[in-house]
């Protein structure tokens, strides 16, 4: 699938004015794709988006696509260090042994996930609040209401 568009993502989050509010890297784990046996890098990303505390799981090139997402729908906002998501992804030894970058892409999207929260246009955007929603497609991620109930993401 090519992005986080509003129509195949947003379709189980709840309407209204929602805006990611804050978004927290929680870890990383490396993850086997089947069939072909390939092992990648998933980032564990906690989101408050309005009221909702929500999991999902995205792997780096993930963030690359919601970036140029927000640059072509927002090309007037700009988030520091997202140059730096550019350089890190073209890192040919990063395409090698992804896992020897996990500790240093943490830190980068972390400081990414505060600077996108901080703008408040992008932070209002359904492509931000739909990367941070759990995907159903995915099968990944928890969503916890206000009154402290829960909802697994299948």
């Amino acid at each position: 699938a090519s992005g986080y568009t509003v129509s195949r993502e947003l379709s189980g989050r709840p309407r209204g004015k929602l805006a990611v509010r804050a978004a927290q890297l929680l870890g990383s784990e490396m993850r086997e794709v089947r069939p072909r046996g390939h092992v990648h890098v998933v980032y564990k990303i906690g989101a408050r988006i309005g009221p909702f505390e929500c999991t999902a799981y995205r792997r780096f090139s993930e963030f690359i696509r919601l970036h140029a997402e927000l640059r072509r729908a927002y090309p007037a906002h700009k988030v520091a260090c997202a140059a730096r998501l550019g350089e890190s992804q073209k890192a040919i030894s990063s395409k090698l042994a992804p896992h020897r970058h996990v500790e240093g892409r943490v830190a980068l999207l972390q400081l990414y996930c505060h600077q996108l929260c901080a703008h408040a246009d992008l932070a209002r955007s359904d492509i931000a609040i739909a990367f941070f929603w759990p995907s159903s497609e995915r099968g990944d991620g928890l969503v916890i209401a206000p009154d402290g109930s829960t909802a697994s993401i299948t």
